[in-house]
């Protein structure tokens, strides 16, 4: 796993993607969007979680006095995009009484639940759970795939019930 930073879009990869297109290479040109999309949700992730640490601390280098929190470094933490798990580098804040804030945009990019719908229906369509976890590239374990899958058709059985009263 590999710790990625933000603005890893390069103007070159606008420029392979052009000359891709241009080339007809169908495999490359949607492995290069495919780059370029996770690239763009990773750099929405960090901006996300910067406004929130802005928010709660006040401007970087200009703390806000008043507030009760304020910025305590970075550490590593983890990210699903695209259907994967990813190392980054998350801002850490803390409260002067209460220690150490989580912050909101965080929690929803390292929740494993961004993959339930996937895992879901990938099982749904007769992917083995432990096809659903080598599939997530080890993002999640056949455990938790079995669990969403087991959450899933009890949602399934209760609206099912629900329509039959």
């Amino acid at each position: 796993m590999r710790v990625s930073k933000p603005n890893q879009i390069t103007t070159m990869n606008y420029e392979k993607l052009r000359t891709a297109l241009l080339q007809g290479e169908e495999q490359e040109v949607a492995n290069l969007f495919r780059e370029m999309m996770r690239g763009a949700v990773r750099a929405g992730i960090f901006e996300a979680m910067a406004t929130e640490v802005e928010t709660l601390c006040g401007p970087r280098y200009r703390p806000d006095s008043d507030s009760p929190y304020q910025r305590a470094g970075s550490e590593k933490g983890v990210a699903y995009l695209d259907g994967g798990k990813e190392a980054i580098r998350r801002p850490r804040v803390r409260h002067e009484s209460e220690g150490e804030v989580l912050l909101a945009t965080y929690q929803a990019a390292s929740s494993p639940q961004n993959l339930f719908d996937e895992v879901v229906a990938a099982v749904g369509q007769g992917l083995a759970v432990r096809g659903a976890s080598r599939a997530s590239g080890g993002a999640i374990s056949k455990s938790e795939a079995s669990r969403m899958w087991v959450e899933k058709s009890r949602e399934q059985l209760e609206h099912f019930r629900a329509r039959a009263e």
